[in-house]
């Protein structure tokens, strides 16, 4: 079976590793974007199970 995607797209690092090593540890698939243009095309090449988006990100 396959792991639930999950996007991440958070511009503060620190942040986004700690989010990324907590969803890991439980199973997700996490794909990590530092800003909203990759994180927009990662989504219409990899079509992920959900997205957490950093309201603030430029």
């Amino acid at each position: 079976m396959d792991s639930f995607k999950v996007l991440l797209a958070e511009d503060e690092i620190s942040l986004a590793h700690i989010v990324r090593e907590s969803l890991e540890e439980r199973g997700f698939e996490v794909i990590l974007c530092i800003n909203g243009q990759i994180a927009y095309e990662q989504y219409l090449t990899l079509k992920p199970d959900l997205l957490i988006l950093d309201i603030m990100m430029p």
